[in-house]
């Protein structure tokens, strides 16, 4: 006949193995005499105690020699991560952590930073009890930080489209640049403007740039159209424009000037 080591370890102790004990239990002697606490199973250790017992037993159970033992939870907690593990990040964008949960809906410990402006890999832990002090196997999140991919955003200032008379000066309105990392780098554009004023057509100025990580931005352009001349040329009298003479007078006329935009 075969005895659990329950059955055995209460023969030796003279307690009775009462009601739904199996091998989830176990019985620790060292308290019999006033000893401390110890000894566990798979799931809960029984602790035989002096008197009442222990506050924070959940079930008792009545033994010989006037002990009193008590079901204790031996159970550690379950982490588990809240959102993506391992997670990327690329450097410079804001890092929020979700944090764990654990099963027994203790509140989780978070240690660990993360620094979005430094390249590399970086590790968040979790840690939590529960009120009997059984700490939970610890886990932890991998955290890279990769280099910058996102591309700096080009926005032109003014019209897209810009018509213009031959000979009419042209001043361009720009555009700016922000990037994710670097911010405004409106400074570092370069700026193609092949406009010729006097020439008529169809004109492209182009504006690009590139973030400190070598990004490039999307090109962007505007078009400048010169288009033929349709403004009249201005005249102006030299001069009175109502003169007044004596019969028999030579009359000496003063002219005009004419003015042309192109």
């Amino acid at each position: 006949m075969a005895f659990s080591p329950i059955a055995i370890l209460a023969c030796l102790l003279s307690v009775p193995v009462f009601a739904g004990s199996s091998l989830d239990y176990s019985l620790d002697p060292a308290v019999l005499d006033g000893g401390g606490a110890g000894g566990s199973s798979a799931d809960y250790t029984l602790i035989p105690s002096i008197g009442a017992g222990i506050a924070s037993a959940s079930e008792n159970y009545e033994l010989s020699g006037g002990y009193a033992g008590q079901l204790i939870d031996a159970t550690a907690p379950v982490i588990t991560v809240t959102g993506e593990n391992p997670t990327t990040v690329e450097l410079g964008a804001a890092y929020t952590e979700l944090g764990a949960t654990a099963d027994g809906g203790e509140t989780v410990t978070t240690t660990g930073t993360v620094d979005t402006d430094t390249v590399g890999t970086y590790t968040v832990a979790y840690n939590v009890s529960d009120a009997e002090g059984n700490s939970a196997t610890q886990v932890t999140r991998e955290v890279i930080v990769t280099a910058d991919a996102t591309n700096p955003v080009i926005t032109l200032v003014g019209a897209s489209s810009v018509s213009l008379e031959l000979g009419t000066a042209y001043s361009d309105g720009g555009a700016t640049a922000v990037d994710n990392t670097d911010g405004d780098i409106t400074g570092n554009i370069v700026t193609v403007n092949p406009v010729n004023v006097d020439l008529m057509g169809t004109y492209t100025v182009t504006y690009k740039v590139s973030d400190a990580g070598g990004n490039p931005a999307t090109q962007v352009t505007r078009e400048v159209i010169v288009t033929p001349d349709a403004t009249i040329p201005v005249i102006a009298l030299v001069g009175n424009a109502s003169v007044s003479l004596e019969l028999g007078t030579a009359y000496s006329d003063g002219g005009a000037t004419a003015v042309d935009n192109t």
